[in-house]
């Protein structure tokens, strides 16, 4: 659960959407051909953000990251609520 921080085309991410929830924790969602979120939006588990871009195969290919106070976090320890 967060709010949407940015929400747009990232460096060669394709179109991301940054949700930063209450503790600080920034959640990257990247290679979105489009995005169903803007800016300022209130997200919850289940929410959808936006539909993952194809790449030359045809295969879905999309990015996950997060930060805290600007530094990378193991997204497989990372707090998902």
């Amino acid at each position: 659960s967060g709010t949407v921080i940015h929400e747009g085309d990232y460096r060669d991410m394709g179109r991301v959407v940054f949700v930063e929830n209450k503790e600080g924790y920034v959640y990257i969602y990247g290679g979105n051909d489009n995005t169903s979120v803007k800016k300022g939006d209130s997200v919850y588990p289940g929410t959808e953000i936006g539909k993952a871009s194809s790449n030359k195969t045809g295969k879905a290919e999309v990015y996950f990251s997060v930060f805290k106070n600007n530094r990378a976090i193991d997204e497989r320890t990372a707090p998902r609520t």
